[in-house]
Order: structure tokens, then sequence, then C-alpha cells
């Protein structure tokens, strides 16, 4: 069972507020490398393909045909299995996406945060114009899928190889962001992720910097 999310409850006003400009403060605090993080975990092919097969090529020196099919296998039950359970999630919820709660606290009363593409910082954005980094999706905001998808296949791989060894890296060449071509990053940028659980924890971060999700995100799904 998943609790009810007491970030997007508009009558427990301060919690609503404090999730809001958590929203705020990460958008006005982006970084390059932050960007870049952001867009690798929402394109899925990315987040989510490279990352089980980053699984796969650390381990090798194990890895037989068989072993490859199983690993595959196992992580697309465990991502299909989810989604089902966060979609019902989802519509028992019917959570409102970080736009809606940041015009409902603020209004039309300024706000500061990234300002678009090539802004950056903005100080004096009307909190009805504000816009996230990510294009937003027309369906509930909670749980978190992408955050579900990855903490899904995480715990999938994490069982196979019984470890929490991924060892992934992405790079993402100077101007080469969807979102701001040509500027961002400024240089190379290098994505590192270690272990699964990194990797989990910064799914799960760059949904609320890219303006998807509020803070309160589901990584279980």
């Amino acid at each position: 069972k998943l609790a009810p999310p007491r970030h997007s409850d508009h009558t427990r006003v301060r919690d609503y507020k404090r999730s809001v400009d958590e929203v705020l403060e990460a958008s006005a605090g982006l970084t390059d490398e932050q960007k870049v993080a952001v867009e690798f975990f929402d394109d899925k092919l990315l987040g989510i393909g490279r990352s089980v097969g980053a699984a796969g090529r650390a381990h090798a020196d194990e890895m037989d045909l068989d072993r490859w099919v199983h690993l595959f296998f196992t992580n697309t039950v465990s991502l299909f299995d989810a989604l089902v359970v966060c979609w019902y999630q989802k519509v028992k919820y019917d959570a409102v996406r970080p736009f809606s709660a940041i015009r409902h606290v603020y209004g039309s009363n300024p706000v500061t945060a990234w300002g678009g593409p090539g802004k950056g910082r903005v100080t004096d954005i009307p909190a009805d114009e504000w816009t996230s980094y990510l294009n937003v999706g027309d369906h509930p905001e909670y749980p978190s899928g992408s955050t579900t998808l990855c903490a899904a296949q995480a715990q999938a791989v994490r069982r196979f190889f019984d470890d929490d060894v991924l060892d992934l890296r992405f790079t993402t060449a100077a101007g080469k962001t969807r979102v701001e071509p040509g500027i961002t990053p400024a240089r190379d940028v290098e994505l590192h992720y270690s272990t699964w659980t990194d990797f989990v924890r910064e799914c799960a971060v760059s949904r609320v910097r890219g303006g998807r999700d509020g803070p309160e995100i589901s990584p279980g799904g």
C-alpha cells in the first residue's frame, strides 16, 4: 500500500508550500551536469536501456547467452509489473504536477527559477508563467513513473547478480542537450553511477530538478 502524497495535499498548507519552494529552488539552481542528468533519465532508452546493459558488461566474465537472456527477461518483467502498480496509484491519488502547485501558491507573484532555454536563473518570473525544464506529461504526478522504473530495474538486477554494482558511464558533448542545444553543457559532461543505489537516487532527484515531479516521489513505485 502506497501512502497518499502529502506534498500535493493543498489542505496541508505548510507541507504544500515547502514542496513548491523545493521545486523552485531546484529549478533556479540547475547546473550543466544536472541538466544533462535530467535529460538522460527522461530518455528511457538511455536511462533504462543503457543501465541494464552496463550491469551486464560489469559482470561479463560470468555471462553466457543464457544468462544474458535471463537478465533481460528479469529486467523487462520487473518494469512492466512495476508500471501496472504505478499507474493504479496515479489514478487513485490524481496528484497535481508542480506547475499547478506553483500557481496555486504564488499566483502571478514573481518567483526565482530557471527562465527558459539559454536564460539561466531569473529572479522575476510570474509564477503563473513558470515552466519546467522538461515538458510535463498530461497525467497525474504521484508516484513518479520514471523513478518507479529506475527502482524496479535496480532491484531486479541487484537480485540477479546479488550485488549493487552498476558502473554506468554516459558522456554528453558540449552543446548537445535537447533543451538547450548549442548552449548546454558548456563542456563535455560525463555521468557516472558506480552503484544501483546511486543510479536510483539520481533518477529520483532528476524528476524534481526537471520540474515534472514534486519532492515526495516514490522510488519503490
